[in-house]
């Protein structure tokens, strides 16, 4: 750009109103574009930095930042401009160098503050200054003490919400006290006794006052502050659980794990809306009324429980690990949505489909290891079913579904099922059928009106054995793609297909000829390096417009009854003889019909995957 010109549009640019150029500035992060720079510019953008409050009134540093870097940048920050911080947070993990530390008490207007540190009394000293806090949250370790938290609440009077995690040293006498000095606090969040590590010789006293805060929550006059208690390495028992959360009147979320002396767990609460529980060795039951819990898990580590109930109106989400002794599930909800079940062998079969016929408002199953050889998934029990997921627990021998609302059926992330061999599918709208490493399945067969992709054995190298497969679509089939399979006998009815691939697959010549014979009106046909035939035989009934046979080394025959084929890819198919309507053709350009264009033997040139394929150089 010439000089000129550029002076001309930084004129322009500097002539701007001052609201406008703040409001340029505020898509530009104050630490990541290093906002206090453009002070430098000259004097009105030094002015409009200044005088703008709302440029800095959130600083959040996230991790992907260099915060050496950066860290001179939020130094300046809190000297030039801190005055105007309110809220100020650390993403986890991430380092909080001193320099920045020890500038906290600049920051007078600060409400609301997040340091991933432990705390300790030289932090609350710091923090201490700060009167206008009203939402902080704690992790002091060992190192909190009794008289820290009590001038913490002394020295900021407006705290409406705190979050105290991990303090294995303060006692039940000054958490109390701390939530009387708050008069203003709404929003208590406790987590008793999490990360304690039991190898420390005051790991015992930790478990002993966790024990007695937990038990003066049942008659605490300031419980209704409390909305998330996170419960951890404490020796409570049912009765005690049970009056605790009948007083936190507020509570929102429980969380209890590694409790021994919890032999069983019965809740009642009206405000609770989620509910996990993990680690209760010795917990014998589950009984949970909620009636606005929205998500509850039962993760593993409840080695002793047989019976698990919920009964929550309102619940969305449930998982549930078994730890392989589950016998009854019961969930009476009116909007259950997401239900995953897993590491459940012992289940009873008629307590689990009773199970689910309760709730016919559910559109995902993840389902793994329930103890049957063969399942049977229909319209009965899942009216609304729309995702089917396989964990990689899942040990059914055969999958049986028929329900018109399926949409999507896939594996879990990384999950391998070795036992399944047979899976029937029958809906009438199927988007995408992913089964990506079964790799003992024999016999695959899909019913339905639409079917939009199916894709088996996609990104696993181990060879498949697929006996039979069978696609029946009224209407049409968009993408079937079948990767290192040795396929047995392919039946694909429908009235029009996108494309078929067969990718390294071990095709029969009867294989090859049933899958044109049975498909019409094909757009594509890939047998992208398949092998197991020798001719390719394209019958005058079959519809087809693209031809892929790059990498068919063995082919020896292509015969094409069809006039209008528009392509054919014979890359590497150097033996290769073709004939179009009896005539033997020519593999040479000029030879060749010109509405239908061909990649010759000697071209290195695949086709995508495509109905309409698209040609691209292959590098290997």
């Amino acid at each position: 750009m010439p000089q000129k010109t550029l002076i001309t549009s930084m004129n322009h640019f500097l002539n701007l109103p001052d609201e406008l150029c703040a409001r340029i500035f505020q898509y530009l992060h104050p630490i990541k574009d290093r906002l206090p720079r453009l002070a430098l510019v000259c004097s009105k953008w030094q002015k409009i930095l200044a005088f703008t409050p709302s440029l800095w009134r959130r600083l959040h540093i996230r991790s992907g930042m260099n915060l050496m870097w950066y860290n001179a940048i939020i130094v300046r920050i809190f000297l030039t401009y801190g005055h105007f911080v309110e809220e100020l947070s650390w993403t986890t993990g991430l380092k909080v160098y001193e320099d920045a530390f020890e500038s906290l008490p600049l920051l007078t207007n600060l409400k609301h503050l997040k340091l991933p540190i432990v705390w300790n009394k030289s932090v609350v000293e710091t923090v201490s200054g700060l009167e206008n806090l009203e939402v902080i949250y704690i992790n002091g370790g060992f190192e909190l003490t009794d008289d820290d938290i009590l001038l913490l609440a002394r020295s900021c009077p407006k705290l409406k919400k705190v979050a105290v995690n991990s303090c294995w040293r303060i006692s039940a006498k000054s958490v109390q006290e701390f939530l009387e000095l708050c008069k203003n606090l709404e929003n208590f969040k406790l987590k008793v006794n999490v990360g304690l590590p039991l190898q420390d010789y005051r790991s015992d006293t930790a478990m002993l006052q966790g024990e007695m805060l937990i038990r003066s929550l049942a008659t605490s006059a300031r419980a209704e502050t409390i909305s998330s208690l996170n419960v951890n390495f404490v020796s409570v028992e049912m009765n005690e659980l049970w009056s605790v959360v009948t007083n936190l009147t507020r509570l929102r979320k429980l969380v209890v794990s590694n409790c021994e002396t919890l032999h069983g767990i019965r809740l009642r609460s009206a405000s609770l809306k989620s509910i996990t529980l993990y680690n209760l060795w010795s917990v014998l039951f589950v009984s949970v009324c909620a009636p606005n819990l929205n998500k509850m898990r039962v993760e593993n580590g409840l080695e002793s429980s047989e019976h698990v109930e919920v009964f929550a109106a309102n619940l969305n989400s449930f998982y549930i690990d078994g730890s392989g002794v589950v016998r009854t599930l019961t969930i009476l909800s009116k909007t259950l949505l997401k239900f995953c079940i897993c590491n459940c062998a012992a289940i009873d079969r008629r307590s689990l489909f009773r199970c689910l016929a309760d709730n016919p408002s559910l559109k995902k199953l993840t389902i793994g290891d329930v103890g049957h050889e063969d399942i049977c998934l229909d319209s009965v029990h899942f009216q609304s079913l729309k995702n089917l997921v396989l964990m990689e627990d899942f040990a059914c021998r055969s999958l049986n579904v028929r329900c018109k609302s399926l949409r999507t059926l896939y594996l879990a992330e990384e999950a391998e099922l070795p036992s399944l061999n047979r899976i029937l599918l029958v809906a009438d709208h199927l988007q995408q059928i992913s089964l990506t490493s079964i790799p003992f399945l024999h016999n695959l067969t899909i019913q339905c009106q639409e079917l939009e992709n199916l894709e088996v054995n996609i990104c696993n190298d181990n060879r498949l054995v697929l006996d039979s497969l069978v696609v029946q679509a009224t209407r049409r089939i968009g993408v079937l793609r079948l990767f290192d399979c040795r396929i047995g006998a392919v039946i694909v009815s429908t009235p029009a297909v996108g494309s078929i691939v067969f990718y390294r697959c071990h095709v029969t010549d009867y294989a090859l000829q049933m899958t044109l014979g049975s498909c019409c009106n094909l757009q594509h046909f890939s047998l992208e390096k398949s092998y197991g035939f020798d001719q390719v035989i394209i019958p005058e009934s079959t519809t087809l417009n693209y031809l892929n046979l790059y990498g068919c080394k063995n082919t020896r025959k292509v015969i094409i009854d069809y006039h209008a084929l528009r392509g054919i890819n014979l890359s590497m198919c150097k033996d290769a003889n073709l004939r179009i309507q009896g005539k033997r053709i020519n593999l040479h350009p000029e030879h060749f019909p010109q509405e239908t264009s061909i990649i010759l033997p000697d071209r290195p040139l695949r086709w995508t995957h495509d109905a309409i394929p698209k040609t691209c150089i292959d590098i290997v």
